[in-house]
């Protein structure tokens, strides 16, 4: 099944840069929203999911489903 991976990103995030690091080496396409470029696109996500820990990320499938993942914070 196809899907669509948006990561919302902060600019100097170590566990943004390790997770879009994990999916190039699993060879995954995917497009970044960065925080600091596109407040409200992040406020949106973190209305949208109650989560405030970075990355964010959005897994559309091909059949419209959505599914939101994140770093649970340390």
């Amino acid at each position: 099944m196809s899907k669509k991976i948006t990561v919302y990103t902060l600019k100097g995030c170590t566990r943004c840069k390790d997770f879009k690091e994990f999916l190039h080496i699993k060879n995954e396409s995917f497009t970044e929203i960065v925080c600091e470029d596109c407040p409200e696109c992040c406020d949106a996500i973190e209305d949208l999911t109650d989560i405030l820990s970075y990355p964010i990320i959005k897994v559309e499938l091909e059949n419209g489903e959505l599914h939101f993942l994140h770093a649970p914070m340390e």
